[in-house]
């Protein structure tokens, strides 16, 4: 038995999440959650086989689903996460894979793939659905092909988020100086000429 804890803010959706689990036998759902802070409270208590969870969910720190996935990878390495979302950016879906989540679906998705994509991950594999590799694949944003490391993809949107580079750099367990100097790369290569184009960019791409 595979068992499952469910986090959405949405009560409609999360009903239907669950109930699609629930459809299948070789699977139990243990807790449900509304959001970040009783998501991690029910994995303390009972650390689960899996945990699906929406990306952004009101009370992540100015939506900020990345330092959740980054939270959850940390404190429990060895609870693979799915993660549905509504966002259509690829490089989300980039930062998302990043940090290490191991299946990764649309929420608009044929409820089939969310059974195939538990089974998947079960198994020691990722899952991606296929819009979201169609999206991956097409690399339409010219942005996307400046491949922006993980560090630098924090920083930015970080600074976009309103913090300076010593809040990031405090918050991030850096220093100033890496800091820093990953916020320059990352305007080098997204071609950024001040901090207002870098902003914007951030905005634009759904980084924040």
């Amino acid at each position: 038995m595979i068992r499952i804890i469910v986090a959405d803010d949405h009560p409609v959706v999360r009903a239907g999440i669950v109930a699609v689990l629930k459809s299948a036998p070789d699977i139990s759902v243990i807790g449900e959650a509304d959001g970040v802070g009783a998501l991690t409270a029910l994995v303390a208590a009972d650390p689960p086989d899996m945990i699906v969870t929406d990306y952004q969910m009101p009370d992540t720190d100015g939506n900020d689903g990345a330092r959740m996935l980054r939270f959850l990878r940390q404190r429990y390495p060895r609870v693979p996460v799915i993660v549905l979302t509504m966002l259509t950016n690829p490089l989300v879906y980039r930062l998302i894979l990043k940090l290490d989540a191991r299946g990764l679906l649309v929420k608009s998705g044929e409820t089939t793939q969310l059974l195939e994509a538990v089974r998947v991950v079960r198994a020691g594999r990722r899952y991606i659905s296929p819009a979201i590799s169609a999206a991956l694949e097409e690399r339409s944003d010219a942005q996307l092909n400046a491949d922006l490391s993980l560090r630098e993809t924090e920083v930015i949107r970080l600074f976009a988020g309103g913090l300076t580079v010593n809040d990031i750099a405090r918050q991030l367990e850096r220093s100033k100086k890496t800091i820093s100097h990953q916020k320059r790369s990352a305007m080098e290569k997204i071609g950024a000429q001040s901090d207002q184009e870098l902003i914007e960019f951030v905005i634009r791409s759904g980084l924040v």
